[in-house]
């Protein structure tokens, strides 16, 4: 067993509450291949051999999904903080509020080096 669901799906069980859709394709497609088994649909061999390549696509997909999750709450993030600089500036019109509104939208991502803006 490898997946914190294999259990659940190996019995048929429902599937458990709050999975992530790639997490629902490997447990549906495990449960699947367990019962084509039981029934001798399947020899021990070639059911081993779906099951990495379900567990090869459930590792892959799980990590496409957290790259996703990082750009997604970055980009949220840089929305954040381009919103909160403008409305510094909306507040109160300076050179250093304008000055940090650029560096929001401009140098988002941006490490700065010697004498650079971000």
């Amino acid at each position: 067993m490898e997946l914190p669901f294999e259990r659940a799906a190996l019995r048929g069980d429902p599937m458990p509450e709050g999975m992530a859709l790639y997490e629902q394709a490997a447990f549906q497609a495990l449960r699947g291949l367990y019962a084509l088994y039981r029934r001798g649909g399947i020899s021990r061999e070639d059911a081993a051999r779906e099951k990495e390549k379900i567990l090869e696509a459930y590792r892959q997909e799980g990590a496409d999904w957290a790259r996703s999750r990082e750009i997604t709450q970055a980009h949220a993030r840089l929305w954040q903080n381009i919103e909160a600089a403008a409305n510094r500036y909306g507040r109160e019109r300076t050179l250093d509020h304008a000055d940090a509104f650029v560096r929001a939208v401009y140098g988002a991502g941006v490490k700065a080096g010697k004498g650079e803006m971000p």
